[in-house]
This record gives C-alpha cells, sequence and structure tokens, in this order.
C-alpha cells in the first residue's frame, strides 16, 4: 500500500483554482494527457509513454470542493487506486490544494513506485 499526499498553497481564489479541477474533462493539468473523454461517469485518456487510463469519477461536490476518483483501468498493475482533490479557501485570493492518493500493488510494482510527486 502506498499513500501520496501532497499539499499546495496557490495565489487565487478557492474558485478559481476549484475551476480548473471541477472541469473533469480539462486535460492541461494532468501531466502527459492530451484529451479526456468523459462517458456517464468515466474518464478516458491516454498518457504519453504510459497508455490508456479510465478512472471511474466517484464524487464531485462543487459545495464542497473536493472530487474523488478510482483508476479502474491501467497499464500499470494496480489492485485498487483511490484519489481525492479537496480545495479550501484561505484567505482572499489564496487557496490550499490537497490530493491525496491510496494505491494497492502487487509488491512488485510498489517498488517501482519511487516517484516523487512533490511530497
Amino acid at each position: 500500500m502506498k499513500l501520496i499526499k501532497i499539499q499546495r498553497k496557490f495565489n487565487c481564489s478557492a474558485d478559481d483554482l476549484w475551476n480548473l479541477f471541477s472541469d473533469v474533462t480539462r486535460s492541461d493539468w494532468v501531466p502527459f494527457a492530451k484529451d479526456i473523454l468523459l462517458e456517464d461517469n468515466i474518464r478516458t485518456f491516454v498518457m504519453d509513454g504510459v497508455g490508456e487510463i479510465k478512472e471511474q469519477i466517484i464524487d464531485l461536490n462543487n459545495e464542497k470542493k473536493t472530487l474523488s476518483y478510482s483508476v479502474i483501468k491501467s497499464p500499470a498493475p494496480l489492485n485498487h487506486h483511490l484519489a481525492k482533490i479537496s480545495v479550501l479557501a484561505e484567505v482572499k485570493n489564496r487557496a490550499t490544494l490537497i490530493w491525496t492518493c491510496l494505491l494497492y500493488t502487487s509488491d512488485a510494482a510498489d517498488e517501482g513506485l519511487g516517484v516523487d510527486l512533490g511530497g
């Protein structure tokens, strides 16, 4: 099991930051992804060098500014994936982004997950 957490402050309003993440068809914030297709609650995209990824949008709450999603198809051997994005208002024109991800993989795959995501 791996738990990854990234927390960053931004010089913008919580509404502006949330607008970036609440549109689950936007691809400009997803590294190496060009286009995102959304059918029902399944988001599909191809990441350069990785392949096709399918994510199920579990919850999108505009009032609380939270998004939860799970990878349901990936070239990587994932037994479980759950990610959550939360945007918190600080003071005027200041917001905090919290991204957490819980991964369950095979032991061999866990060894290859030594990726530094800045957290």
